[in-house]
């Protein structure tokens, strides 16, 4: 929990919190915690693999590009 407090925790955004905190802490602090994550295909099963996929990188892309996630969040859904 120190590291995380260290770099501020997730920042209160309405998208890319993960990416703002993988940015902050840095690669060099990147590792293996041990865990596994559980995530849901809804989206892509709805939105069919490649389109989700592809909107996730256009999001991704808009948010390096400086585009508020505020912004963002309205074309991930």
């Amino acid at each position: 929990m120190a590291l995380y407090d260290n770099v501020g925790g997730f920042a209160p955004l309405p998208l890319m919190e993960d990416v703002d905190f993988v940015r902050r802490l840095g690669r060099r602090r990147l590792t293996r915690i041990g865990a596994r994550c559980i995530a849901s295909a809804r989206r892509y099963r709805r939105d069919g693999y490649l389109r989700r996929s592809l909107r996730n990188l256009v999001c991704l892309s808009l948010y390096f590009g400086g585009v508020p996630p505020a912004r963002i969040a309205r074309l991930y859904r």
